[in-house]
């Protein structure tokens, strides 16, 4: 089974989030680099836990979330 490493899903998903954050997304109001949501090939679990952490905080109450965590 080949699977897709996170650079690849990156790219995949990124015209779709544009277009929500386009919409009004918090992180696109703060000018968030949107690397901070996603892990990095071979990032170490640890340091993706305190970055996702961080992400999260700034997702909370944000009105394109539902389309971003799909």
């Amino acid at each position: 089974m080949h699977r897709m490493s996170s650079t690849q899903a990156r790219h995949t998903r990124r015209a779709v989030l544009q277009a929500a954050v386009d919409a009004g997304a918090r992180c696109h109001d703060a000018d968030v680099d949107v690397d901070l949501f996603f892990r990095s090939d071979g990032e170490h679990q640890i340091t993706w836990q305190v970055r996702r952490a961080e992400a999260l905080r700034l997702c909370a109450g944000c009105p394109v979330r539902a389309a971003c965590s799909a």
